[in-house]
């Protein structure tokens, strides 16, 4: 009866050597442990395919696409740059290459 089970149990990710130490019991249980872990594994590719579906109608308005961690709650939201003085980056760049500007033309 066991011998039936081999491969099933081999494929369904048990290791060859513990499947013989393990009962009929342990064997069915853990079975169904790896059969119910796969089926949670499909259905959340499935949810991210879906979620990927619904995120691709948002390319012919790129203004109405929601943030990443509205369609996937476990991506951790990413920390919004600080600004120096509340300017933003390229305000201060542009501050920067002005005044750079200004002392290259005064020599």
């Amino acid at each position: 009866m066991l011998e039936d089970l081999y491969p099933i149990a081999v494929e369904s990710g048990i290791p060859v050597d513990k499947f013989w130490e393990l009962t009929y019991g342990e064997l069915m249980v853990q079975l169904e442990a790896n059969r119910n872990r796969e089926m949670r594994k499909l259905q959340m590719q499935a949810m991210m395919d879906y979620k990927q579906a619904q995120l691709n109608m948002y390319t012919n308005a790129p203004n109405e696409m929601p943030k990443i961690h509205e369609h996937y709650p476990f991506v951790e939201q990413p920390e919004e740059p600080k600004s120096v003085e509340g300017l933003e980056g390229w305000q201060l760049m542009k501050q920067q290459i002005e005044a750079r500007a200004k002392q290259i033309s005064n020599k």
